[in-house]
């Protein structure tokens, strides 16, 4: 039998594509650096449909983090959907949610009125309780022998 070797492309777009969301996939591929005819074609969808996506989502004006955004989505949409997970397969969805908690963090953060504790949540606690009055004394014979002590100094 002969049998047909897929390109590492291929069997790349094949891993992300969940049936569910084409347009999520091809905006993922065309991030990659495939061409709107690569991936119309791959996808079976129109060219002028992927087009109309590229121009309405505006895919070449997004930022670095949306790319990284869509692909750490698209893997744990696809972990998610796999029938039997391995132990590394929890890890890494483990660790695509943490990522994604994360860049949803940072994406508050660079809305008008972000601070800090939209990055780290802790830093709310810092100065939620009141402060405590330091009391700075000296324990019984002590404080009697340095006053005495200071009132010696300045009149000798």
């Amino acid at each position: 039998m002969l049998e047909i070797e897929q390109k590492p492309e291929d069997k790349i777009a094949e891993l992300a594509m969940p049936e569910s969301e084409p347009r999520r996939v091809a905006r993922g591929l065309y991030w990659k650096g495939w061409r709107i005819s690569s991936i119309a074609r791959h996808l079976g969808i129109k060219r002028s449909t992927i087009n109309s996506w590229k121009a309405r989502d505006e895919w070449d004006k997004a930022q670095a983090i949306e790319h990284v955004e869509a692909s750490a989505e698209l893997r744990l949409v696809k972990l998610i959907e796999k029938e039997v997970k391995s132990g590394s397969d929890y890890k890494e969805i483990d660790l695509l949610a943490r990522t994604i908690v994360q860049m949803a963090r940072v994406r508050r953060y660079e809305q008008p009125g972000g601070n800090e504790v939209d990055l780290n949540p802790k830093l709310a606690n810092r100065n939620a309780a009141p402060k405590k009055k330091v009391h700075r004394t000296l324990p019984g014979k002590a404080s009697l022998i340095f006053r005495k002590k200071y009132a010696e100094s300045r009149n000798p």
